[in-house]
């Protein structure tokens, strides 16, 4: 697989567990409105990676602001691609530092 082919094949999985995460919090907005925290899935580019991240809700928002962060569990960002920029307790905070994988990430 070529590097490029890898880069968007991450940003593509990153992005499907952003999609879900929202839903979660979604839903927890919905029937959960006084709920401080979420638990979501990790935001890595491991298809295979199930791992869960109980994050505050406020601190999550933060992360969706910016289009190019995700939430990770710590050691599973791709180091090739994405850098640290935030940590929280049992949390890494990655953005997308390729051109490629930061314009999958974008929403339309």
């Amino acid at each position: 697989m070529s590097d490029a082919e890898r880069d968007r094949r991450v940003a593509l999985n990153e992005t499907f567990f952003r999609e879900v995460n929202d839903q979660v919090e979604s839903i927890v907005d919905e029937h959960r409105p006084a709920e401080r925290e979420l638990s979501v899935v990790c935001e890595c580019g491991d298809d295979s990676c199930a791992d869960r991240i109980t994050i505050a809700r406020d601190a999550y928002q933060r992360v969706r602001a910016e289009d190019r962060l995700f939430v990770v569990v710590p050691g599973h960002a791709a180091r090739e691609t994405e850098r640290v920029v935030d940590a929280g307790d049992g949390y890494d905070v990655v953005e997308k530092a390729t051109t490629r994988g930061a314009t999958i990430a974008e929403r339309p």
